[in-house]
């Protein structure tokens, strides 16, 4: 069993790694768990890179059905259960903002609607760049 992050913890480093990587996760088949160039999306950043690399390959890659299948607690992170619908919004708000030229800015906006809807606070941006 994994210590089990708090909400803000989990949002925290689900944002500050997208921000900090300037842009987003994509493969071959849209948005990535562990995408090019060593990009990781918002549930991504909360998983070891294996594991991502796994359920991008093997798996619908939707996290409640990741959850629900009982994937991630095999995988150690048990603690994913408690908070599917935080890891379901982080997702919505990484992979909606994808397709956008201005996705830092999109996915911020996103962001702070799942933080408002979670009782979460924005953390400060540690990087303010947009690449593509």
């Amino acid at each position: 069993m994994t210590i089990a992050p708090t909400r803000q913890e989990i949002f925290n480093k689900a944002y500050l790694g997208v921000i900090a990587q300037g842009g987003p996760s994509k493969g071959n088949c849209g948005c990535s768990y562990a995408g090019a160039n060593g990009r990781a999306c918002g549930v991504g950043q909360l998983v070891d890179k294996a594991t991502a690399m796994a359920w991008d390959s093997a798996y619908d890659t939707s996290i409640d059905v990741i959850i629900k299948d009982g994937w991630a607690d095999r995988c150690g992170f048990d603690w994913m259960d408690d908070h599917i619908v935080l890891l379901m919004d982080v997702q919505y708000a990484h992979d909606s903002a994808s397709t956008n030229t201005a996705f830092i800015r999109q996915f911020t906006h996103s962001m702070s609607k799942v933080a408002e809807d979670h009782g979460l606070t924005m953390p400060a941006n540690q990087s303010i760049g947009e690449s593509q």
